[in-house]
């Protein structure tokens, strides 16, 4: 009896552990550079693509610090950013001291990050590959 409860206990511990780790890999799979390259908004028209002046790049962290660069790798700013399975919220300070957050809905299609910019009425997402 005392055995079969130990084993039953293993069992469960190994599950949890599992479970825990399928969670951290989709939330890791965010960190890495990705570029910019096509955007979808049904008040335009549906999907278009991003010109190359436009096609800005994002680098999330393993440390949640979020660096944007402009098409040609140059930095352009930094935030924070914190992340669950299906939102993603960048935040920060602007230079006068006031803080500000930004909250987004993310998922993967295939190998592409899309983020929807939701403004209540309407909302556009935005595609983006994978560089580094």
């Amino acid at each position: 009896m005392k055995n079969s409860k130990l084993v039953f206990l293993i069992v469960c511990a190994l599950l949890l552990l599992a479970n825990c780790n399928n969670e951290n890999i989709e939330i890791n799979k965010i960190i890495g550079k990705w570029q910019l390259v096509k955007g979808n908004s049904l008040m335009n028209g549906g999907d278009y693509l991003i010109d190359s002046e436009n096609q800005r790049i994002e680098e999330y962290t393993e440390n949640k610090e979020r660096i944007l660069y402009d098409y040609l790798g140059i930095e352009t700013g930094r935030a924070s950013y914190n992340i669950t399975d299906s939102n993603i919220t960048i935040f920060g300070k602007n230079l006068n001291g006031e803080e500000w957050e930004n909250d987004y809905e993310y998922w993967f299609k295939q190998d592409t990050l899309v983020i929807r910019y939701d403004g209540g009425f309407e909302y556009y997402d935005e595609f983006f590959v994978q560089i580094d």
